[in-house]
């Protein structure tokens, strides 16, 4: 073999060499994805962590005194979902219910509060411009319009898209009378599920 046939042939393997190389550390290199964590049922949520209007945060806890149960309504007021379900929403927030109700939002504290007003919620509205990620109000607010029913224990009984909002309150009726055969969350869960 000549002097320049040597040299070919050593290039040529460099090459290979070095497009090995590059293949195996991209296909080493890349990160996997984090799962994004939602409320689930079966979690605990007593305290929501909001906005107090000077730049601080103040634990709130939810009241659940007399064995109240708490509907937690999560929005976002530049989310088109949210706006194809703020009228059904306005509807079934004019009708008493046996719960209380509090509407959540990671919008600023003046455009979250204005949605809701716009809308004629009557709700007392929690603000929280930028949760932590994996923190309870995080996870609550991360999908929008969804819907959360916690218990006076401060378990989540039920969460959903928004557009079940009407489900909540038949939901509290069988799970308050023990329909759900005496295992917690399980007509909860079953429910739930079919939303995802």
């Amino acid at each position: 073999m000549t002097k320049y046939g040597v040299l070919t042939v050593t290039l040529v393997g460099l090459a290979l060499v070095q497009v090995v190389s590059v293949v195996a550390t991209f296909t080493r290199a890349q990160p996997k994805p984090v799962p994004v964590r939602f409320v689930a049922v079966g979690d605990t949520i007593t305290t929501l962590s909001r906005e107090n209007g000077s730049g601080g945060l103040v634990d709130e806890r939810i009241d659940s005194s007399n064995g109240r149960w708490t509907a937690l309504l999560a929005f976002s007021s530049t989310c088109p979902y949210t706006e194809k379900a703020a009228p059904s929403w306005t509807a079934w927030l004019q009708q008493p219910h046996p719960f209380s109700v509090i509407a959540l939002t990671r919008d600023s504290a003046t455009a979250g509060p204005a949605y809701a007003q716009r809308h004629k919620w009557g709700v007392r509205v929690v603000v929280r411009t930028n949760p932590p990620k994996g923190s309870k109000m995080g996870m609550l607010s991360t999908r929008t319009p969804w819907v959360f029913l916690v218990d006076p224990q401060g378990v989540v009984r039920f969460e959903a898209h928004g557009r079940r909002i009407a489900a909540l309150d038949s939901v509290v009726r069988a799970l308050a009378v023990g329909r759900d055969g005496g295992a917690p969350g399980r007509f909860a869960a079953a429910t739930s599920r079919r939303e995802r």
